[in-house]
Protein backbone atom coordinates (compact mmCIF):
# COMPACT_ATOMS: atom_id res chain seq x y z
CA UNK A 1 0.00 0.00 0.00
CA UNK A 2 1.22 3.41 -1.10
CA UNK A 3 1.70 5.60 2.19
CA UNK A 4 0.60 9.18 -0.88
CA UNK A 5 -2.27 6.79 -1.34
CA UNK A 6 -3.27 5.49 1.90
CA UNK A 7 -6.75 6.22 4.04
CA UNK A 8 -4.88 5.91 6.92
CA UNK A 9 -1.87 7.59 8.37
CA UNK A 10 1.79 6.03 8.56
CA UNK A 11 1.36 4.81 12.22
CA UNK A 12 -2.00 2.63 11.57
CA UNK A 13 -0.61 1.34 8.03
CA UNK A 14 1.72 0.01 9.97
CA UNK A 15 -0.61 -1.60 12.72
CA UNK A 16 -2.77 -2.85 9.65
CA UNK A 17 0.39 -5.06 7.89
CA UNK A 18 1.95 -6.80 11.06
CA UNK A 19 -1.64 -7.84 11.73
CA UNK A 20 -1.70 -9.63 8.14
CA UNK A 21 2.08 -10.23 7.93
CA UNK A 22 2.17 -13.86 8.94
CA UNK A 23 -0.79 -14.44 6.23
CA UNK A 24 1.12 -12.90 3.44
CA UNK A 25 4.50 -14.62 4.25
CA UNK A 26 2.59 -17.62 4.44
CA UNK A 27 3.86 -18.09 7.91
CA UNK A 28 1.42 -20.44 10.77
CA UNK A 29 -1.43 -17.92 11.66
CA UNK A 30 -1.31 -17.30 15.50
CA UNK A 31 -1.47 -19.47 17.98
CA UNK A 32 -4.65 -21.47 18.51
CA UNK A 33 -4.46 -21.08 22.06
CA UNK A 34 -6.94 -18.07 21.26
CA UNK A 35 -10.55 -18.63 22.29
CA UNK A 36 -12.13 -18.11 19.19
CA UNK A 37 -10.09 -21.16 17.47
CA UNK A 38 -10.55 -23.58 20.02
CA UNK A 39 -12.89 -26.93 19.05
CA UNK A 40 -16.15 -26.61 20.11
CA UNK A 41 -17.32 -29.65 22.35
CA UNK A 42 -19.48 -32.54 21.16
CA UNK A 43 -23.18 -31.28 21.70
CA UNK A 44 -25.50 -33.25 24.10
CA UNK A 45 -26.77 -36.48 22.23
CA UNK A 46 -23.04 -36.83 20.26
CA UNK A 47 -20.61 -38.93 21.35
CA UNK A 48 -17.29 -37.66 22.82
CA UNK A 49 -14.35 -37.50 19.64
CA UNK A 50 -10.81 -39.15 20.76
CA UNK A 51 -7.63 -37.57 19.60
CA UNK A 52 -4.72 -39.12 18.47
CA UNK A 53 -3.66 -42.88 17.70
CA UNK A 54 -5.37 -45.79 18.62
CA UNK A 55 -3.40 -48.08 21.68
CA UNK A 56 -4.18 -51.78 22.06
CA UNK A 57 -6.94 -51.12 24.52
CA UNK A 58 -8.86 -48.37 23.45
CA UNK A 59 -10.94 -50.36 20.49
CA UNK A 60 -14.14 -52.03 21.36
CA UNK A 61 -14.27 -55.94 22.62
CA UNK A 62 -16.25 -56.08 19.13
CA UNK A 63 -13.55 -54.66 16.84
CA UNK A 64 -11.75 -56.78 14.37
CA UNK A 65 -8.38 -57.79 14.51
CA UNK A 66 -6.12 -56.65 11.74
CA UNK A 67 -5.99 -59.69 10.16
CA UNK A 68 -9.52 -60.20 10.03
CA UNK A 69 -9.85 -56.49 9.01
CA UNK A 70 -7.23 -57.42 5.82
CA UNK A 71 -9.34 -60.20 4.94
CA UNK A 72 -12.61 -58.99 4.44
CA UNK A 73 -11.05 -56.16 2.68
CA UNK A 74 -9.62 -58.79 0.48
CA UNK A 75 -12.69 -59.81 -0.71
CA UNK A 76 -14.28 -56.87 -0.70
CA UNK A 77 -11.70 -55.64 -3.26
CA UNK A 78 -13.20 -58.57 -5.55
CA UNK A 79 -16.45 -57.94 -5.52
CA UNK A 80 -18.14 -55.28 -7.38
CA UNK A 81 -20.99 -53.55 -4.73
CA UNK A 82 -23.25 -53.70 -8.03
CA UNK A 83 -23.35 -57.57 -7.47
CA UNK A 84 -25.11 -57.36 -4.31
CA UNK A 85 -27.86 -58.44 -3.58
CA UNK A 86 -26.24 -62.50 -4.57
CA UNK A 87 -26.18 -65.96 -4.34
CA UNK A 88 -22.95 -67.58 -4.30
CA UNK A 89 -22.45 -68.89 -7.57
CA UNK A 90 -23.11 -64.76 -8.88
CA UNK A 91 -20.43 -64.26 -6.34
CA UNK A 92 -17.83 -66.61 -7.70
CA UNK A 93 -18.76 -65.77 -10.88
CA UNK A 94 -17.68 -62.06 -10.42
CA UNK A 95 -14.53 -62.69 -8.33
CA UNK A 96 -13.40 -64.70 -11.20
CA UNK A 97 -14.03 -62.03 -13.87
CA UNK A 98 -11.93 -59.75 -11.05
CA UNK A 99 -9.21 -62.44 -11.43
CA UNK A 100 -9.41 -62.99 -7.52
CA UNK A 101 -6.62 -65.41 -6.29
CA UNK A 102 -7.08 -68.95 -5.25
CA UNK A 103 -7.65 -67.96 -1.50
CA UNK A 104 -10.14 -65.63 -2.41
CA UNK A 105 -12.50 -67.98 -4.66
CA UNK A 106 -12.03 -70.99 -2.27
CA UNK A 107 -13.59 -68.96 0.71
CA UNK A 108 -16.46 -68.52 -1.82
CA UNK A 109 -17.01 -71.56 -2.74
CA UNK A 110 -17.67 -72.43 1.10
CA UNK A 111 -20.47 -70.41 0.66
CA UNK A 112 -24.07 -71.84 1.49
CA UNK A 113 -25.93 -72.26 -1.59
CA UNK A 114 -29.63 -71.09 -1.75
CA UNK A 115 -28.77 -68.12 0.29
CA UNK A 116 -29.06 -64.08 -1.14
CA UNK A 117 -26.16 -61.89 0.49
CA UNK A 118 -26.97 -58.54 0.66
CA UNK A 119 -23.51 -57.05 1.48
CA UNK A 120 -20.12 -58.06 1.67
CA UNK A 121 -20.12 -57.94 5.40
CA UNK A 122 -22.78 -60.79 4.93
CA UNK A 123 -20.54 -62.61 3.00
CA UNK A 124 -17.97 -62.10 5.63
CA UNK A 125 -20.46 -63.57 8.39
CA UNK A 126 -21.29 -66.68 6.44
CA UNK A 127 -17.56 -67.27 5.95
CA UNK A 128 -17.16 -67.51 9.61
CA UNK A 129 -15.80 -63.94 10.20
CA UNK A 130 -16.40 -61.49 13.30
CA UNK A 131 -18.97 -59.04 13.17
CA UNK A 132 -18.23 -55.55 14.25
CA UNK A 133 -21.03 -53.17 15.64
CA UNK A 134 -21.14 -49.48 14.31
CA UNK A 135 -21.36 -46.73 15.90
Amino acid sequence: MDRETSKHGSRIDDEMKKEVDSVTRGAPVESRAQEGREKEPPGEDQPEVREGPLRSGDHPDDALDPEEIENRSNIARFLDQVVFPADRQSLLANAQEHHAPEKIVGQLQQLPEGTQFENVQDVWEALGGHAEERF
